[in-house]
């Protein structure tokens, strides 16, 4: 099934960028231990983060717009090829904000507790340096980075083929329905019955917990709380609109605003002058 194939795709890039996460944070924790600074730096981790999200968003925005394209019978032409510029540009908007500081910042958090429970515990110098380097924050948090972020790159790549073709889209849902799917009320979070729901290419998923409510544009998105958003393993389809005649849709009819304030919308339109 396409789900299937789209976890395999996940699990080759999980497996090429894991170890290269790990040894960026680790790179981080050997900073601190070496400078006692927690302005760690985030050169390593962002080069790594690019190459993960490049590879996992720019094949699933050419495979969404290969897609789109034979459900609206259009010639597969192929001109100056604008999806690797809307790829990177994205990333350069969007990646530092929503990937590399929050990643930054709770391994700055975790340091902080080590250090807290060896104040209190009376370590000295190498317990300490143990409890840092042997500690959560580098192989389970590489797990839980590489998962989430493969997740969110790739969604993200397919919001990006979506608006390249310009063409009005609903955008569904696609959950991996396994035992391992959060649902309530087992879980606060519920993805197993997120299946097969539709919304417009610019409206946002309505996503329930036991908590609250998150809108999310696409699996993975940013904006969800961390029980949506972390080891999430559920993609995004999408299907054109015909009107009444069976004539495509043009997106820009369909956009709130016009789509002033999707970035995904401003990217494809900023990349028509490659045309």
């Amino acid at each position: 099934s396409n789900q299937k194939r789209f976890l395999s795709f996940l699990k080759t890039i999980q497996d090429k960028y894991r170890k290269a996460v790990r040894d960026a944070i680790e790179g981080q924790i050997n900073y601190y231990i070496a400078t006692n600074s927690l302005d760690l730096p985030k050169r390593e981790l962002t080069k790594v983060l690019l190459g993960l999200h490049f590879d996992c968003a720019y094949p699933m925005a050419v495979q969404t717009r290969a897609n789109i394209k034979r459900a609206i019978n259009r010639k597969a032409e192929e001109p100056f090829n604008r999806l690797e510029w809307m790829v990177n540009e994205y990333f350069r908007r969007e990646l530092l904000t929503n990937a590399v500081a929050p990643i930054t910042n709770t391994t700055r958090k975790q340091i902080e507790l080590v250090m807290i429970q060896a104040a209190k515990e009376g370590w000295g110098v190498d317990e300490t340096v143990r409890a840092l380097r042997n500690s959560d924050i580098t192989k389970n948090r590489a797990e839980l980075i590489v998962r989430t972020e493969s997740t969110k790159a790739a969604n993200a790549g397919k919001m990006l083929g979506a608006a390249d073709m310009g063409v009005a889209v609903e955008k569904q849902w696609i959950s991996a329905t396994d035992n391992r799917t959060r649902r309530i009320p087992r879980d606060q979070y519920d993805h197993l019955h997120m299946n097969g729901k539709r919304v417009p290419y610019d409206s946002g998923f309505v996503v329930p917990s036991t908590k609250s409510i998150d809108l999310m544009m696409y699996p993975g998105d940013s904006q969800g709380s961390a029980g949506n958003v972390c080891n999430c393993r559920c993609t995004v389809v999408f299907v054109p609109i015909r009107d009444a005649v069976g004539q495509v849709v043009p997106l820009r009819s369909t956009l709130q605003g016009g789509g002033v304030g999707n970035v995904f919308v401003q990217i494809a339109n900023a990349a028509m002058s490659f045309v």
